[in-house]
């Protein structure tokens, strides 16, 4: 049986991936009710304004990772897969 990646791993990989680079969260909040609440109606701030150094193809890559809706970021590994390799 093939493992694949959900939307929704992807979601995560990219709050990682934005908290790596930038040294804070992606969605911020008090408590985790206002996290959760900044998840569902927020967008967080642009990588570039906070680390100019990150390639742009690595900021599209946590964009997309990042979308609100499940259907914008990548399905499974295979249609992503090229976007990883740098």
């Amino acid at each position: 049986m093939e493992k694949r990646w959900s939307p929704l791993g992807y979601f995560s990989f990219g709050c990682v991936l934005y908290e790596m680079l930038t040294g804070r969260r992606a969605f911020q909040g008090e408590n985790k009710f206002g996290i959760a609440a900044a998840v569902l109606s927020k967008e967080p701030q642009a990588l570039r304004d906070l680390v100019s150094a990150v390639p742009r193809s690595l900021e599209r890559i946590v964009e997309k990772c990042l979308r609100k809706k499940l259907l914008d970021r990548w399905q499974d590994m295979e249609t992503s897969s090229c976007c990883f390799r740098m």
